[in-house]
């Protein structure tokens, strides 16, 4: 995978393998950001509707329950960018050796806030904790059963997509240090 700037946009140029990946975490947050707050499983809902902000944290009141339906809303205007990245993704050549996802620098934002909700489902669901997470790699997994294993690989994964999607965007603090032309790619 390639993570670079060109212009006003970021591009990242995708294997097949890479797109495929892609595909899967942006068909599964979209199935999630469609469900109702209420319907998700306890782990889900913990992740992304914790009421901790709200103005009336703890139970069920007019005011937590507002708050909730103001995250889901929240969530669910990503829906459009998603359809339209999930397009660009599946209606690429089968075989075809790379492919470049482009977004404009507005849209950046809410890609990054997409594949962070999915890290954020994924360590809830795989019950991984500052142990997993914060620990060496290496000798965490072994120590996992194998659904955990990959989950742990795929929120890896995601955070390196992440912080060189951020890297690539101008301004970020990261790009001092960049070439000409602000490319820098990303090699996990």
């Amino acid at each position: 995978m390639d993570v670079y700037r060109h212009e006003s946009s970021i591009h990242l140029k995708l294997t097949l393998e890479e797109r495929l990946f892609l595909l899967r975490i942006l068909t599964a947050i979209r199935a999630n950001y469609q469900v109702n707050p209420s319907d998700l499983d306890a782990k889900s809902a913990r992740a992304w509707y914790a009421t901790d902000g709200c103005p009336t944290p703890g139970g069920p009141t007019p005011d937590t329950a507002e708050w909730i339906r103001q995250l889901h809303q929240f969530k669910s205007e990503n829906l459009a960018l998603i359809n339209r990245w999930l397009a660009l993704l599946g209606n690429s050549t089968e075989g075809k050796e790379s492919l470049a996802l482009t977004m404009s620098f507005e849209e950046t934002p809410s890609f990054l806030q997409v594949l962070n909700d999915h890290r954020l489902l994924t360590v809830n669901r795989h019950d991984l904790g500052d142990r997993e997470l914060g620990s060496d790699f290496l000798k965490v997994i072994e120590t996992l059963e194998p659904q955990q294993q990959l989950a742990l690989c795929e929120v890896n994964l995601l955070a390196h997509l992440m912080e060189y999607v951020l890297q690539a965007l101008p301004d970020s603090g990261a790009d001092w240090n960049e070439p000409e032309g602000g490319r820098k790619p990303f090699t996990p």
